[in-house]
C-alpha cells in the first residue's frame, strides 16, 4: 500500500486493503461479498445505508481490446 499524494492510499489488491483497515490505517468501501469471503474479527464490516446499489460495468480499449471482451458484452 503506498500514499497517493491525495491523502488517500492505493491498495494492490483486497488483501492489502483489509489489512489497512485492520491496523487502523484507513477504511474501505467494499461491495458487501466482501465481508463474507473476508472474514476478520479486526475489521467490523458495517452495511451502509441509503445509497444505491453499484453497477458493475466493463471497459475496454476502442482499439485492439482484449478479444475475450466480446462475450462480456
Amino acid at each position: 500500500m503506498h500514499q497517493n499524494g491525495q491523502g488517500g492510499a492505493e491498495a494492490a489488491n483486497i488483501e492489502e486493503s483489509l489489512h489497512a483497515v485492520a491496523v487502523r490505517r484507513g477504511v474501505g468501501l467494499l461491495p458487501v461479498s466482501v465481508a463474507a469471503q473476508h472474514p476478520d474479527p479486526d475489521i467490523p464490516y458495517l452495511p451502509m445505508t441509503g445509497v444505491l446499489p453499484a453497477v458493475p460495468t466493463y471497459a475496454s480499449p476502442r482499439s485492439n481490446p482484449h478479444p475475450f471482451g466480446r462475450a462480456l458484452r
